[in-house]
């Protein structure tokens, strides 16, 4: 439904934008060559890393939502907890871009004030969507259960630690 990319574009938009934008400069920036004017911004190592991440996201997101129609918990539901997972997984995959893979760098990406207020920021609001009466009622979600929120974070976690080994083995580190 068209309203649920919309809330999806408002919750990553602005996480993206507010998060990538205050990554402090590298500290080699001003001593490596620039880029051929006609080369790409790209290498296939990112295309290959994006495809594969994006598509661990869709299976598991596909399948959360296939378990949930298949034990008769209803659209409403399934959507419900497909959304939460999808927004978390988002987050998740954001903040693993961030650090690159280093545990170290995610430490202090997590430790400014501001991002951990834009974290919660974007928690609640996806908390709201789920559990207010009223926009459960616009996005057509129904009530969550604890062991819903549950599954979310195992799935969530699995995949952040997924993705954060991935940022590591993927990203070139200067020799």
């Amino acid at each position: 439904m068209p309203i649920h990319i919309a809330a999806l574009e408002i919750l990553i938009d602005p996480t993206c934008s507010l998060l990538f934008e205050s990554l402090e400069p590298d500290e080699n920036l001003m001593h490596r060559p620039p880029r051929p004017p006609d080369g790409s911004l790209f290498g296939a190592q990112d295309y290959l890393q994006s495809i594969l991440l994006g598509s661990i996201i869709f299976f598991l997101v596909a399948y959360s939502f296939a378990k949930e129609i298949q034990i008769n918990s209803g659209a409403d539901h399934a959507r419900a907890h497909a959304f939460l997972l999808l927004s978390a997984c988002n987050a998740g995959l954001v903040f693993a871009n961030l650090s690159g893979g280093e545990l170290k760098k995610m430490i202090h990406i997590l430790s400014q004030k501001e991002r951990q207020l834009l974290v919660w920021v974007v928690f609640f609001l996806n908390i709201l969507f789920v559990l207010h009466p009223t926009l459960r009622a616009v996005f057509h979600f129904s009530p969550l259960y604890k062991m819903d929120f549950g599954s979310i974070l195992l799935s969530f976690t699995c995949f952040f630690i997924l993705s954060f080994i991935l940022n590591f083995l993927f990203v070139k580190r200067p020799s």
